[in-house]
């Protein structure tokens, strides 16, 4: 059984960033690397997983305060979608704020994505529920 309180720790917090930066970065840097394609290089480990590393500490803040004041939003495939869709809605903010209109899909996409995982992983439960893990 997993206590409720040390579900939104430093370290549980490291246990998703690290794999939000490194996942998207591997996923499209190898491929880079053996096709020799530079550009694709230089977005792997900008445009593709950052955005994906900025989504996920963004989601698990959030979902840590919501936590804490107790509130359970929807089952955990509804609290991912809207996630998701607040995601997408604050990564076309970024893109058009510093005009970034040529990686758009990479930074909507891997910010979608990072935000999904995180919420799916970490889901808001009710107190009764914390004992069926």
């Amino acid at each position: 059984m997993e206590n409720k309180e040390l579900r939104f720790t430093k370290k549980a917090l490291l246990k998703n960033a690290i794999p939000a930066y490194l996942g998207p970065f591997l996923m499209s840097g190898i491929p880079s690397f053996f096709l020799k394609d530079n550009e694709l290089m230089h977005r792997s480990y900008s445009y593709i997983a950052i955005p994906s590393l900025i989504a996920t500490v963004f989601c698990f803040i959030v979902l840590s305060y919501l936590h804490k004041k107790k509130v359970v939003l929807f089952n955990r495939i509804l609290t991912a979608l809207l996630f998701g869709i607040l995601m997408g809605l604050l990564s076309m903010i970024i893109v058009e704020a510093f005009k970034l209109h040529t990686h758009t899909f990479d930074i909507l996409l891997s910010s979608i994505i990072g935000g999904v995982i995180v919420t799916l992983m970490n889901p808001l439960r009710k107190d009764t529920d914390e004992k069926t893990l």
